[in-house]
């Protein structure tokens, strides 16, 4: 009854940042070749939100008006933050923050930006796969705590089972 709502709306918020997360790479790419051909970067901000459709280009367009509207590029990324609130949108603002202050090749930073945040990705990816496939063969993760006192007690029993910090039991 109650809870409904909140489930719904937990459910597609998640969906929305999912979206905006398997986007994201990608609209880095394009600020960063916008910089590279000489644009400043209000306006490679602008072309993502042109360019992409769904919570990425939403939520550029929003920064692109704050921008136009006069508020400076930090406070419009910032309220951005508080919006999306994910790791990989924050650490584009502290990166483009820190590079606007120290100098340097932005277009650099954010290439590499882009690639920490798809190796994140696919790391991600990798670890619900194996849980999932441990799920599969019914083989449940132990915890540190279990695994140590099994140890333990059995260590040289154990030893064929320990392989790579995963325990097969």
């Amino acid at each position: 009854g109650l809870g409904l709502p909140h489930l719904v709306i937990k459910f597609l918020i998640a969906r929305r940042l999912k979206a905006f997360i398997d986007q994201f790479p990608e609209s880095i790419d394009l600020i960063t070749r916008g910089l590279k051909s000489g644009l400043p970067v209000a306006e490679s901000i602008r072309h993502v939100g042109a360019e992409f459709t769904g919570p990425v280009g939403e939520e550029f367009r929003f920064v692109s008006d704050r921008i136009k509207l006069g508020q400076p590029l930090d406070e419009a990324l910032w309220a951005v933050a508080k919006r999306v609130d994910t790791p990989e949108y924050k650490f584009f603002v502290i990166s483009l923050s820190v590079q606007r202050e120290t100098g340097g090749n932005l277009s650099e930073t954010l290439e590499n930006l882009s690639d920490i945040l798809r190796k994140r990705r696919q790391l991600k990816l990798k670890i619900k796969e194996n849980n999932e496939m441990l799920k599969a063969f019914g083989a449940k993760p132990l915890s540190f705590q279990k695994v140590h006192a099994a140890y333990r007690t059995a260590g040289d029993f154990l030893k064929p089972f320990v392989r790579n910090t995963v325990v097969y039991l």
